[in-house]
């Protein structure tokens, strides 16, 4: 997943809450192996399985819990625990995971995917047998936002919505405010409401400069980042950006009564270069068309990389960007993938020809 389309997912995506068991006793399972993972009494999995109403409620009520020590828990914690075990199994792919570790002043964050299952049995705390189960992460586990800012000390407000007393729910409310937090984006308008200054007063919460902070880390990073993700391909990153800005400017400036390319931009100046870096790295350095590696010195300008839109019906989006060779980009122009296909095994044909020629050339020179 390119930098470009987490900070898509991170806009769109529903956002849910996790808690990692009692004491948070499956967190340092979870963290290390990049994993959700959740805890279920067997009678009590088996009904919800089955959706036997009747069932549901008998193992219900024979669970122990803290809270209810004598194992006669109410109806709507039974309803709780069910709906936690089907929130955990339908969990769409790309949802958006939280876990506020409380006694660390930290909250992390992930990416589901969809493959889950049983991967052992035990016995829980009242001894009961049990089930554990994963849920796989697209993303490890992580505790900064994409800017790199260490997301603690994070509004008392904000901890209150993110701790979860159920295994798995939902975030209802104020999503944006932590999608702002993961973005580094303000979240001042949160901030300002009076429950959450009432809040911040009781705590005795200030907040970090977040600004001051990524701003600095930014500048001490940003082109080193883009030096070590593109190895010797700063200035080319750089010709890239300011090409498909300047593209998409003249696109989106044009007045003539035509239909025209869609061609916005659907980053910032330093994150399409950081995308264009990744792109990079991600391929090896080769062009994502035809494998020419552009490690390889070369005098040859139109081997020299590219920035290509894979559709060019839509914009310089993420998903939709890929670095190829100039040549490549030429001939691909508007191809959609199967004439592209017949592009470059008629250039390929070409190629054979002109080498053929060349020989024969050679031979009757040598002749």
């Amino acid at each position: 997943m390119t930098p470009g389309e987490l900070r898509e997912l991170i806009r769109e995506a529903d956002i849910y809450k996790m808690s990692l068991g009692k004491s948070a006793r499956y967190r340092e399972e979870a963290l290390q192996q990049g994993v959700l993972v959740f805890q279920t009494d067997v009678s009590f999995y088996n009904a919800v399985i089955a959706g036997n109403d009747a069932e549901i409620l008998r193992a219900g009520k024979s669970l122990r819990g803290i809270k209810y020590p004598e194992g006669n828990p109410p109806d709507s914690a039974i309803g709780t625990w069910r709906r936690s075990i089907e929130t955990f199994r339908s969990l769409p792919s790309g949802s958006l995971i939280l876990h506020w570790e409380a006694d660390l002043d930290h909250l992390h964050w992930a990416i589901s995917k969809t493959d889950f299952g049983v991967v052992r049995e035990e016995t829980n705390d009242f001894g009961q047998p049990a089930l554990v189960f994963h849920r796989q992460l697209a993303e490890k586990w992580q505790k900064i936002s994409l800017g790199g800012v260490a997301l603690s000390n994070i509004h008392p407000k904000a901890r209150d919505l993110a701790i979860n007393m159920a295994t798995l729910n939902q975030v209802q409310t104020h999503t944006g405010y932590f999608r702002a937090l993961l973005l580094d984006g303000d979240t001042s308008a949160w901030e300002a409401q009076s429950d959450w200054q009432e809040k911040a007063v009781q705590a005795g919460w200030y907040p970090k400069d977040r600004r001051s902070i990524l701003a600095d880390r930014r500048a001490k990073s940003v082109t080193e980042q883009i030096r070590e993700v593109a190895d010797h391909f700063e200035a080319e990153v750089e010709r890239m950006t300011a090409t498909a800005v300047q593209t998409a400017a003249y696109a989106n400036g044009q007045t003539a009564i035509v239909t025209v390319k869609a061609k916005e931009i659907g980053f910032t100046r330093g994150e399409l270069e950081e995308e264009i870096a990744y792109l990079f790295k991600e391929k090896g350095y080769c062009c994502a068309l035809t494998g020419y590696d552009f490690k390889k010195p070369t005098s040859n300008p139109h081997l020299l990389p590219s920035l290509d839109r894979k559709d060019s019906r839509l914009g310089y989006i993420p998903g939709n960007l890929q670095v190829v060779t100039r040549a490549a980009n030429f001939y691909k122009s508007a191809s959609d993938e199967a004439d592209w296909a017949l592009k470059a095994r008629a250039l390929e044909s070409m190629a054979f020809a002109i080498q053929n020629r060349r020989k024969a050339e050679g031979a009757k020179k040598i002749g």
